[in-house]
């Protein structure tokens, strides 16, 4: 089972300075992130505000960008002068304080955890999203193979953690290499077991870990002490042994739920994000303890995360050329018009997001699996914005990812309030928070002052009064040029847009007293759908190989009837291209995990 007492330890390969060089695995530092507040942006602690950060990328640009984009890539202006505005979701005051005096940074899209709304962890999140020691058995199991990391504030508190990870590891090992030796002889017939001895077996079955080693991670040192070790290891140590109910300024202002934590061990593990998300233990004092827990990044720093500013679209006036939407995004907003028609024709008791979750998991038992990039869609001169965009905010983080506007394959509720930066609301503060009616009728005034944006077609077939926006911009100078790029004309969109607004005049119906399902819930839904789908497909391929072998080699013949059975085939070209973490669980961890009530639906995917 690998030995106990063995600590492997990580080194930096070159001093702090300049880039660093590492091994695969070792820390993920993006040579392009700056290693503190970038060159773009004016000092002075009332020019950390992100607001401010994010003003002074919008500043007037020309007709390659904003002024932002063009210092970040080194670029002289043009002669075309280009003037900027940006929509966001609004992050919270506590978000904002963390990032303006470095205590966080802002958090991606993979980061699906809840942050704190009070207590001494408010704006953070929290590792811990259960709260109730009866939700503990709720988690879904972890992988044997997966691994975590935790970063310390000391060596010291490092080595206080790494003296009880090793000793409940040696007992994990000997219990989970006990239940095999008892359910080997039970199969073999030798011992028998009761049916709670055999349950009691395969609960402590998932103790067993693939790799029970614990590293060191000394990159971020004196400033981070890290572990490397196994995520049934951590469990144990900090989630399933200790009493986790909060009290006090320990408390979070958020509700026990088994479902959050399930989403923050499930991009815990993911060793392939980019920044990669780890734990910071936030308590100075004890290192073991386990409300104090906070998800973070590696990138320059070791940095526990905080909500950012969610992108909901970039408008422009001047004259810049925004390249065309490319083929396959066409596509794809033709498959989404197509979806908001379906949903629109068949009005049902449940809110949007929950009739659109079933759009997603009809389109994923189809073979509907779109790759969608790192910053999201759009076309290729506004990725390139949010791209530098993103590097620009550095350590702060504010922005992650693309904006809602190009959210074609999970198109969202609309929000109550957003975020409007815009110099031209002043230098002292280029910034206003409108309501959603109040944002409309600012694009309206934007359109009159030649600006132009990208709209979603959902927002402008189901929310009220975006058509009257869209249809604003359509017969102004700058929009019919721009939107030329976002709806190429030989695609007939506008067209397709034109004909749901009329079919569907009152857009989506929000039947009253409905609680709207939470995205990120959303998201975890279908992603527990597809993988139970999948197993189900891999069992029915088994059974029909039972059915076929019956305790014999099958002939010729029908091995070839079953290459060409229609079912086996599905699955082959649905896995095939799969890396083995999206196989099946392997046998005993699928028996262990329905002896104990899990689907394994966190199984990484």
């Amino acid at each position: 089972m690998g030995n106990v007492d063995s600590i492997e330890s990580c080194e930096t390969c070159c001093g702090r300075t300049g880039q660093f060089e590492f091994d695969e695995g070792q820390g993920r530092r993006a040579p392009e992130y700056p290693t503190s507040e970038t060159e773009v942006f004016t000092q002075g602690p009332a020019r950390l505000d992100p607001r401010h950060q994010l003003a002074a990328f919008l500043g007037r640009g020309d007709e390659q960008g904003p002024d932002g984009f063009l210092k970040q890539k080194g670029l002289l202006p043009g002669r075309e002068e280009t003037n900027w505005f940006a929509v966001f979701r609004p992050t919270s005051a506590d978000a904002i304080s963390k990032m303006m005096d470095g205590q966080g940074t802002g958090k991606g899209l993979n980061v699906k955890g809840k942050s704190a709304k009070t207590g001494c962890l408010s704006g953070f999140v929290p590792v811990l999203q259960i709260s109730d020691n009866e939700h503990k058995s709720q988690v879904c199991t972890s992988p044997r193979e997966a691994r975590v990391r935790v970063y310390y504030q000391s060596d010291e508190h490092r080595s206080v953690a790494l003296f009880r990870l090793r000793k409940v590891l040696a007992e994990m090992l000997r219990l989970s290499e006990a239940a095999v030796q008892r359910l080997e002889a039970h199969q073999a017939g030798t011992k028998m077991l009761t049916d709670e001895a055999e349950r009691f077996a395969f609960i402590e079955l998932l103790l067993q870990v693939e790799d029970p080693s614990i590293i060191n991670l000394n990159l971020y040192e004196p400033e981070a002490f890290g572990l490397d070790l196994p995520e049934r290891l951590f469990r144990e140590v900090y989630v399933a042994q200790p009493d986790i109910s909060r009290h006090g300024a320990w408390q979070t202002g958020r509700a026990s739920e088994p479902a959050f934590m399930d989403m923050n061990l499930y991009v815990l593990r993911d060793v392939e994000a980019s920044p990669r998300a780890v734990m910071w233990q936030n308590d100075s004092e004890d290192a073991l303890n386990p409300l104090s827990l906070l998800m973070a990044y590696e990138e320059e720093k070791v940095k526990p995360v905080v909500s950012d500013f969610d992108a909901f679209m970039l408008g422009c006036s001047g004259n810049i050329r925004f390249e065309p939407l490319p083929p396959d995004q066409v596509d794809m907003m033709k498959w989404c018009l197509g979806h908001i028609e379906e949903v629109l024709s068949t009005p049902s008791k449940t809110g949007w997001m929950s009739r659109w979750l079933e759009v997603l998991k009809r389109e994923s038992d189809a073979g509907f699996h779109p790759e969608i990039p790192r910053f999201g869609f759009g076309d290729p001169t506004s990725y390139s914005i949010v791209e530098q965009l993103v590097v620009a905010m550095g350590l702060l983080g504010a922005v992650r990812h693309g904006a809602e506007c190009f959210n074609f394959y999970f198109p969202q509720d609309l929000d109550d309030e957003f975020l409007v930066i815009w110099p031209g609301f002043g230098a002292d503060q280029p910034w206003q928070y409108l309501s959603e009616s109040e944002l409309r009728d600012f694009l309206l005034d934007c359109v009159q002052r030649g600006y132009s944006f990208p709209l979603n077609p959902k927002w402008i077939i189901c929310d009220k009064g975006w058509r009257a926006v869209f249809q604003r911009l359509r017969f102004s100078p700058q929009g019919k040029k721009q939107l030329a790029a976002w709806f190429p004309p030989g695609s007939k969109l506008i067209e397709r847009i034109e004909e749901l607004c009329d079919k569907f005049p009152g857009g989506f119906q929000k039947p009253e007293g409905v609680e709207e399902l939470d995205i990120d819930l959303a998201e975890l839904q279908l992603r527990r759908y597809e993988t139970l789908q999948r197993a189900k497909r891999k069992l029915r391929v088994v059974l029909r190989w039972m059915k076929l072998n019956k305790g014999k080699g099958l002939s010729n013949g029908e091995g070839q009837a079953l290459k060409e059975d229609p079912l086996v085939q599905a699955d082959q070209h649905r896995t095939s291209d799969k890396p083995d973490s999206m196989q099946p669980l392997t046998v005993a961890d699928d028996k262990a995990e329905k002896k104990s009530g899990c689907l394994g639906c966190c199984k990484k995917k």
